[in-house]
This record gives C-alpha cells, sequence and structure tokens, in this order.
C-alpha cells in the first residue's frame, strides 16, 4: 500500500512540473481563495472569536474544507477522467482492487493538498500566529475520514451514471457553511446530537477546542469518531454495490 501511495505522489508531481503553467496558475487561485475565505467569512458568518485565535481557525477552516472538497471530488474526477481516456477498464484488469488504488490517490492527494495549503499559510506569513493543537488536528481528520466515505459514494455514481459534475460541486460547495462558520460549535455545544451529522461534529470539535469551549470532550470526540467510521464504511460498501452492478451491465467503458 505504501508503495501504491509512493507512486501515486510521484504521479501528482509528474503532472504538477509537466503543466508548469497550470499550476502556478492553481496555486494562485488557491492563494486569493485563502485571502477570500479569511476576509469574507468574518463579512458572511460574522465571529466572536479572539483575535489572537483568528488566525488559526481560518486556516483550520481552509485545511479542513480544502481536503474535504479534494476527498469528496477527487475519486469521481479521477474515474471520469480515466473513462474519458480510454484507461478505465485497465484499473479493473490488475492485480489491485479497484478500491485500493482509489483510496491510495485520496491519501496522495491529501499530502499534496496539504502541502499546498502549508505553503500558502507560510507565503501570506500567518505561520507564526497559527496555535494548532493534537485534538483540533484529529478533529479534523475525523472530516477527512468522513469526505472519504463519500469520495466512494460519488465515484460509485460516476461508474453508473458517467457524469456527476454537478452533483460533485454541490456536495463540494454546500461545505462551505460549515467549514467556515464557526456556528457549528453553539450547534453541538447546544444540541449534542449535531454531532451525528457529518462534518458537523468534527469541525465543530475542532473549533471548540481552539476556542477553549465546553462542547469539546473527549467523550464527543470518541462519538463523533465512531459516526466517522461507519460514514467511511457505507461509503465504501455502497461504492462495492455500484461497482458490481455497473460491471453487470457491462457499461464500465462507455461513457
Amino acid at each position: 500500500m505504501m508503495y501504491m501511495i509512493w507512486m501515486e505522489l510521484r504521479r501528482s508531481l509528474l503532472q504538477m512540473r509537466r503543466y508548469p503553467v497550470e499550476t502556478t496558475l492553481s496555486f494562485l487561485i488557491l492563494s486569493g481563495m485563502f485571502f477570500g475565505i479569511a476576509y469574507g467569512t468574518d463579512a458572511a458568518f460574522g465571529t466572536g472569536a479572539p483575535a489572537d485565535r483568528v488566525a488559526t481557525l481560518t486556516v483550520v477552516s481552509f485545511m479542513g474544507w480544502m481536503l474535504c472538497m479534494n476527498l469528496l471530488s477527487g475519486a469521481a474526477s479521477e474515474l471520469e477522467a480515466e473513462a474519458q481516456g480510454g484507461t478505465v477498464e485497465q484499473l479493473f484488469t490488475g492485480g489491485l482492487t479497484l478500491q485500493r488504488i482509489l483510496l491510495a490517490r485520496m491519501v496522495a492527494g491529501v499530502v499534496v493538498t496539504g502541502t499546498i495549503v502549508a505553503v500558502i499559510v507560510l507565503v501570506v506569513g500567518r505561520l507564526a500566529d497559527i496555535g494548532l493543537v493534537a485534538p483540533a488536528v484529529a478533529s479534523v481528520a475525523l472530516a477527512l475520514l468522513t469526505a472519504a466515505g463519500g469520495g466512494f459514494l460519488l465515484a460509485g455514481v460516476a461508474l453508473l451514471v458517467k457524469k456527476t459534475r454537478a452533483l460533485v460541486l454541490l456536495a463540494t460547495f454546500g461545505l462551505m457553511p460549515v467549514m467556515m462558520a464557526d456556528s457549528a460549535v453553539q450547534w453541538i455545544g447546544a444540541t449534542p446530537s449535531m454531532l451525528l451529522l457529518p462534518f458537523v461534529g468534527p469541525m465543530g470539535l475542532a473549533k471548540a477546542v481552539l476556542l477553549g469551549h465546553p462542547a469539546w470532550s473527549w467523550t464527543a470526540f470518541a462519538i463523533t469518531a465512531a459516526v466517522s467510521v461507519v460514514y467511511f464504511a457505507i461509503g465504501y460498501l455502497l461504492f462495492s454495490r455500484m461497482r458490481i452492478a455497473a460491471m453487470r451491465r457491462g457499461t464500465i467503458g462507455h461513457y
């Protein structure tokens, strides 16, 4: 598995080097999005965070959204691109299962996207203001686990209906209010059952840690972790069912 992840990382780096203009423009666009989120979130959603925590909350929000967006959209986009290029059949006839290939690509995507986010934070000069703590990072990781399950689900839909761009955009950009606003902290604090909602629980706990909000507890973290594992398992199992259905239809290579 580690060899697959390394090969996917190498593939991503080679693609970035092969298309320098696209890589540069993508970096500039992501930097612009970071500034837009940093200055637009307060205007759109408001914040009651202390001034010394704003930078950390902004980075956590941006990091969580970017990584979850990549996980949700990556697998479906990869399968659509493989189908358009006529190479999707090779993923099914190789010695490795499609699930392992997609999982390796997800891990590699998280590493690449996380590195890009770290570079952006370093470039804008906010690294010294960031005060991340382990419980906050672990809570964000639970959101990534849920996103990976959603990514498998959307990948299965892509195998069946072929074009899922609108659905993927709806899912990824629909995450923005949950990821960017600090309201999730109040939600889980007022109604503990909100911990069961995808992304709301993990991001709410991550920000509760940073804000020192009483909504954070190891019990709440354990509940959210169990729920995130369930969401991942559901997405993984549904992808397996839809993969089998697509194979039985004989439409894997159709686009």
